[in-house]
Formats: structure tokens, sequence, C-alpha cells
């Protein structure tokens, strides 16, 4: 396992997390359902279906048994039961989100406003609301500044079930994990990470399943300069930023070259800063592209990957190992189409 063993290096010399920042738009993040509503007066409901369970269903064939329990109690199982045997930092990151979640939820008697993050493939056909409507009901709204706004009528409403609404509070928390720790642009991965884990699947292959989904595609350019301000003035000479990007979906070859382009874009400002500046700069010998998985013990490792030598740093001769920005992205982007495609479907 010689090539673990470097890459955890790099990764220690990476002081590799993930990125914190959340993703997201300004009006929020949210789980939402599939409502049936009569053309009567008031709308009232026929049913309701969390977009995730109905999704497990109807596109992955998965089997959603409903539990006798409140939501507050099924909750408790999924953190006790479902992911006692997961990958231990999604575990634990979905555990700390759903305390979050718990201690932020607000119940709003108003509408809320659809987020367009759900970018779902398939819905309920017309068939199965006769003589009514179906739409898609924002249910929950993670806001940017912390709070979780609950649509009163339509988490409450008995046709929604302590299964939909336990699952809405897991989806509110996956989603919160991802976009922290991965950001995610949108909750696609979320959505069938909780259909998963409500379905019937046996603990092992839920964790095979939830393994496979929480892949990363990482292209690290080997090269760091220090925390500064825009004027090149250093601000912290003792830990230096490293330039890298992460991928989290499946890219076609249009994707996969205007992500290369933009990475080596940004690649051509960072060497002409670290030239044009008089900061310090640590370059490898190399710029990696790998794909990432989780092993048996919650680490970081190379399942796949190209590695492209240089012989001399970009700060010596501009963008080595590359002659151009269009050298890097040719050199780049079939790598990174290739590798995508053992991540997520792309929507």
């Amino acid at each position: 396992m010689k090539f673990k063993n470097s890459y955890l290096s790099l990764l220690a010399l990476l002081g590799f997390t993930l990125s914190n920042a959340m993703a997201g738009t300004d009006v929020g993040n949210g789980g939402g359902a599939w409502v049936c509503q009569n053309l009567d007066q008031l709308r009232t409901i026929r049913w309701a279906k969390v977009v995730d369970l109905y999704e497990a269903h109807a596109e992955f064939g998965l089997k959603i048994p409903s539990r006798n329990q409140d939501y507050a109690t099924i909750v408790d199982w999924v953190l006790k039961e479902r992911l006692a045997s997961l990958d231990r930092d999604f575990a634990q990151g979905v555990a700390e989100q759903v305390d979050k979640v718990r201690q932020n939820l607000v119940f709003t008697d108003g509408d809320l406003q659809i987020v367009e993050d759900a970018l779902y493939r398939v819905r309920p056909s017309e068939k199965e609301c006769l003589n009514g409507k179906i739409s898609y009901v924002q249910v929950a709204n993670f806001t940017n500044y912390g709070k979780i706004l609950l649509q009163r009528n339509i988490f409450e409403d008995p046709r929604l079930g302590e299964t939909g609404r336990a699952a809405i509070i897991i989806h509110e928390a996956v989603y919160a994990f991802l976009r922290a720790q991965y950001d995610d642009p949108n909750s696609v991965r979320a959505r069938k990470i909780v259909g998963l884990i409500f379905s019937d699947l046996k603990q092992d292959v839920l964790r095979k399943e939830i393994d496979r989904l929480i892949r990363l595609l990482v292209v690290d350019f080997g090269i760091s300069l220090p925390v500064m301000e825009q004027n090149g003035k250093v601000i912290r000479d003792d830990f230096m930023r490293r330039l890298s990007f992460t991928i989290n979906e499946k890219l076609d070859k249009f994707g996969a070259q205007e992500r290369a382009a933009k990475m080596c874009k940004k690649y051509e400002e960072w060497v002409n800063f670290g030239r044009s500046h008089i900061v310090p700069t640590a370059t490898d010998m190399a710029v990696y592209v790998m794909l990432l998985a989780r092993d048996e013990n919650s680490e970081w490792i190379p399942v796949d990957q190209s590695i492209i030598s240089r012989k001399e740093t970009p700060f010596d001769r501009p963008l080595a190992p590359f002659n151009s920005v269009g050298d890097c992205v040719s050199a780049l982007e079939q790598s990174i189409y290739e590798l995508s495609q053992q991540l997520q479907v792309k929507n």
C-alpha cells in the first residue's frame, strides 16, 4: 500500500479538511414534499409524501416501512441504530446536525418559499390525485441565519405521517452536513441518503450504499501560499493554503472541461501572485487528480488516481508542468471526466 501511505502524507501536508463554507442560496435550503390537494375552497390535503421517501421507492425501488412511533422516537432510532454502523465521521456529523436542528426549529403558519435546490427527476403521476392537484411544497427551510422554518400545516398534517416528519428532520441534518463538509450545491445526494436510511436495507448493505455516495474527486495542484491580504501582506506565514478543488458529482465531458478551465485559471492566478510578491511558497513535484473514499476506519484513501509530475516549480517556470492555461485544461479534463464517472449521477 505504498500509494496509500504516500497519500496520507500528502493529506497531512494539506492539513486536509473539507471546506466548512456553507453552500446555498439567499433563501436557505430545505426539504419538501409532494402534496395532493383537493380542489375545494380550502385546498384540503388528500395525501403528502416526503420527496426523499417518494424517490427512494419510485426511483430507486426501495421499500420504506412505516414505523408505529412518534417522529422524535424515530429520529432517535435513526441515530442509535441506523447510523451506528456507518462511517464514523458521517454518523457523528449528522448526529451533531440533528441536535442543531432540534434546537432551532421554528414553526410558521405562512407558506415557505420554494428553494430551487431539489432538482428532482421523478414526481407522482396525476393519476394518483384524480380531481385534485399535485404540488411540490416546501416543508422546511434551513435558513442562512441558522433557524429551521417548518410549515406547520404540512409538517403537522397526519397524512404526512410520523415517518415522514422524522425524514424531514433527518433530511435537514444530512443536507446541512453535506453542505458544510462537501459543499453540496443541491439536495440530491442528501435525499438519496435519507431514502437509504429509512429503507429496509440491512445495515451492511446500507453502509456500502452510503459509502459509495460519500466519495470525492480531489484536484490538487501541489502548491501552497501563506494566508495573506489582497495587497500581499502576509497574515500568517505558519499556515500555508493549498490550491485544491473537490468535485462530488458525475460530470459529462463538457462539464469536466469547464471545471478544468476554472481550476487552471485559478492556478494561473496563484502562480502569478506568488511570482510577483515576496512571499514564501511551497511546491510538490506533482499535480494530483484523485478519487477518494472512506476505508473501514473512516480514513480517506485513494481508490483511483492520475498524477502529473513536474521537474520544476511553477514559480520558477510559470504554470509548470504545463505550458499554458490551455495546456493545463487539456492535461486535466480527461482525468477529471474519467474519475468523476465513479461518483454519484449528475442531475
